[in-house]
């Protein structure tokens, strides 16, 4: 077995037709999302993206046939983990920008933050006094019955579930967690707290995979976070909505296999952004949100013309 690349690759190219007919395809694919704004999309996104032929002619499958007698993939076919070793190089290579591909291995750094350079201390503090009112925010679930969260089976996904959810206050949060201990305690411990203190009851809408795997995931979770709560309280405050994958949503985006299994990673990027607004928008109050909207922007002015009286104070 060969050394798998290492660092920067700029001067690889495609060494197979194989390859050559991956690369097209997702150079192809990828400028596309960067037009239609559906970036970042990930590894195994992009093979679903693909399927079933590219552009250039070259057939995704699952589980493509092979040469008889060997395990190679047969010519004019490629699976997951091709497109995933093309889209390694290309990226190592600079042909596809970092940023426009999803990764599920790369978590938040605990960096400590210094200043260094006084003008731009003195310049972002600046910044910060005239952001003051118009930097006022409001959650936007302040108010609304129940308190509402995303988890995703598909670590892949969460960013580009986020890119939809952030700016309707909904958190996302990543599947990877679903069998941690810790992260059910975690769970149980903000439903309580939440309850008690906003007398909100959280609702948490779930994407996975449509497999029995998957559903006994989010069953194992909702029980064992349920278990936890009622060790706190009386009743639980949760309601878990598996609102993706379905069987009817895999068969309408083409995304069942022959065992009839389906993967979220291959929900089209449009189709999971309307499944995601329709699902917030179902469940929040409307007349709620219009109404934090306004003292939001009355208490924005508040605190523009508290922030100019505490500076004349300072000043003088």
């Amino acid at each position: 077995m060969g050394t798998r690349p290492r660092g920067p690759q700029p001067h690889w190219e495609p060494r197979t037709p194989r390859q050559r007919a991956i690369l097209s395809d997702l150079l192809g694919l990828y400028s596309r999302h960067s037009d239609e704004g559906t970036l970042p999309r990930g590894p195994r996104g992009a093979f679903y993206d693909l399927r079933p032929i590219g552009s250039s002619g070259i057939r995704y499958e699952k589980r493509p046939p092979k040469v008889p007698g060997t395990n190679r993939i047969a010519d004019g076919y490629a699976d997951q983990q091709a497109v995933a070793e093309v889209l390694n190089l290309a990226r190592r290579a600079g042909m596809i920008p970092e940023d426009w591909i999803a990764d599920t291995r790369t978590p938040d750094p605990l960096v400590p933050l210094y200043d260094d350079d006084p003008e731009q201390a003195v310049a972002d503090a600046v910044r910060a006094v005239k952001d003051a009112g118009p930097g006022y925010r409001l959650d936007p679930q302040t108010g609304q019955r129940d308190y509402l969260e995303i988890w995703s089976e598909a670590r892949e996904l969460t960013e580009r579930i986020a890119r939809t959810a952030t700016p309707l206050g909904v958190p996302v949060y990543s599947g990877g967690g679903f069998d941690s201990i810790k992260v059910k305690r975690r769970t149980a411990d903000r439903v309580v707290a939440r309850a008690q203190e906003t007398g909100q009851a959280t609702v948490i809408l779930h994407i996975g995979d449509l497999d029995p795997h998957g559903e006994s995931i989010v069953t194992a979770f909702t029980e064992d976070v349920t278990g936890w709560i009622l060790a706190v309280v009386g009743s639980s405050p949760l309601h878990v909505e598996r609102i993706a994958l379905t069987q009817a949503q895999a068969a309408r985006w083409g995304l069942l296999d022959a065992d009839g299994k389906a993967e979220a990673d291959g929900i089209p990027v449009r189709e999971l952004d309307q499944l995601i607004t329709s699902w917030v928008s179902a469940l929040r109050d409307e007349d709620r949100l219009t109404a934090l909207r306004e003292r939001e922007l009355t208490e924005q002015h508040r605190v523009r013309a508290s922030v100019r009286e505490e500076m004349r104070r300072w000043v003088a």
